[in-house]
């Protein structure tokens, strides 16, 4: 079972491949998402928006090519879009296996964890563990880059 999260400019089937960057520091592992979300305008502008996974605890990518989409957890939760998976067998694994009392990152309550999935068209799907989300988007000037 899942919830689409709401927003303008999330929705990835047109999508290319996102540019993802991993930002590790003292506490905290964040993975930062950024793709087209707009075609160009008459002024050569176009929409680019941002997700921001912050205190990331797992973070996995299936590759659409490979055919690896059968051993992801919960396979019936996909769409072109950004979702949250919320009756997650990866997070009740790590609540399971009791992972989260037995290391250094007692202060992250296992009710806290929250599993996303986004994927894209002629890409892949990413799923990502972690605490929260902050979202935002940003217009550019296509033809500069």
């Amino acid at each position: 079972m899942h919830v689409a999260i709401e927003g303008e400019r999330l929705r990835t089937q047109f999508a290319g491949a996102p540019h993802v960057a991993l930002e590790a520091s003292l506490g905290s592992n964040d993975a930062v998402f950024e793709f087209d979300s707009s075609l160009r305008d008459s002024n050569g502008f176009n929409w680019v928006t941002v997700v921001r996974f912050m205190r990331v605890l797992d973070f996995r990518f299936f590759d659409f090519e490979l055919g690896l989409e059968d051993q992801m957890t919960n396979p019936g939760d996909l769409e072109y879009c950004l979702i949250e998976i919320t009756d997650s067998d990866l997070t009740r694994a790590f609540v399971a296996s009791g992972a989260l009392r037995r290391t250094a990152v007692p202060i992250v309550a296992e009710e806290d964890l929250r599993h996303y999935r986004i994927a894209f068209d002629d890409h892949g799907i990413y799923d990502v563990v972690c605490l929260g989300i902050e979202l935002g988007s940003r217009r550019v000037d296509a033809r500069s880059i």
